[in-house]
């Protein structure tokens, strides 16, 4: 969506999720990108501290309860 409208996006690290990382996606208004990462900068200050991923074999069946 931001490649087609022309706006600048930035992700910022927000968490794991059973071992999988999270992200939060902003995205702003066309030539905002210095707005855009004052904002980021302030939502990553309030954001749990970013852990390095775990590798996990599946998680379909956590997820949907099916066999691997």
């Amino acid at each position: 969506l931001a490649a087609v409208a022309g706006g600048p996006l930035i992700t910022l690290p927000s968490g794991n999720w059973r071992g999988l990382p999270l992200g939060v996606t902003l995205m702003g208004r066309r030539y905002s990108e210095g707005i855009l990462l004052e904002v980021a900068s302030v939502i990553e200050a309030w954001l749990p501290k970013a852990n390095s991923p775990s590798f996990t074999r599946t998680i379909g069946h956590e997820v949907e309860g099916t066999e691997p």
